[in-house]
């Protein structure tokens, strides 16, 4: 596949995201716990597709890659410990 498309399949990837997340935070009848967790999720894969695809770290070194893996688990795990 080409760039373009590519690009166009994750931005529409990210914009499903982002409506999920909103129509769960606001009528969601699930418990709080488990849509905070839902959103956090929906957010972390955001996040990993921005970085990969449009901050091209599918091309740095591993360390890079590795790092920013890190960066979101610790962060996703401590949210939702935390808040």
């Amino acid at each position: 596949m080409n760039t373009l498309r590519i690009n166009t399949i994750t931005w529409l990837v990210l914009v499903l995201l982002t409506l999920f997340g909103y129509f769960m935070a606001e009528g969601s009848s699930l418990a709080k716990p488990v849509v905070f967790g839902l959103v956090l999720a929906a957010t972390a894969i955001k996040f990993l597709s921005v970085g990969f695809q449009f901050l091209d770290l599918k091309e740095a070194h591993l360390a890079w890659r590795i790092l920013f893996l890190g960066f979101i688990l610790i962060f996703a795990v401590a949210m939702f410990f935390l808040a």
